[in-house]
């Protein structure tokens, strides 16, 4: 069903509960431009709640270049405030044509140097 003064798409379905009440279970939106990337379904487990719990799963397969954590207590943060102390001269970054992205870029720079990373899916400590 398409709310048209928003352009947005919602799903929903009437749902027997297991006492044999009805129930609308709550809406989900999304834009016409992924609403054919996901699967909705009602979960038949309410999980000991009063709602029915609807669940969304993506189509696309996902990439394995999954983003990665820092992995922050296993920081060298002696050595990150020295990168960032030598890299974001306060000089340097105002006189650069794009100040906040030369800012932005010294401290991934100094983070990628002195804090580990991990793999999204594994356990980062």
């Amino acid at each position: 069903m398409r709310i048209s003064s928003r352009n947005l798409i919602y799903a929903c379905e009437t749902y027997t509960l297991a006492s044999g009440a009805q129930s609308a279970i709550d809406l989900s939106f999304c834009d016409p431009s992924v609403f054919l990337d996901f699967q909705w379904k009602v979960d038949t487990d309410t999980h000991d709640s009063d709602h029915i719990p609807v669940i969304l799963k993506s189509s696309i397969n996902q990439s394995s270049d999954q983003p990665k954590r820092w992995t922050l207590n296993r920081a060298d943060w002696d050595k990150f405030q020295s990168l960032c102390s030598q890299n974001t001269v306060e000089s340097k970054i105002i006189q650069d044509e794009h100040p906040v992205a030369e800012f932005t870029v010294n401290i991934i720079e100094a983070a990628k140097a002195s804090i580990p990373t991990c793999e999204w899916a594994k356990l980062c400590f």
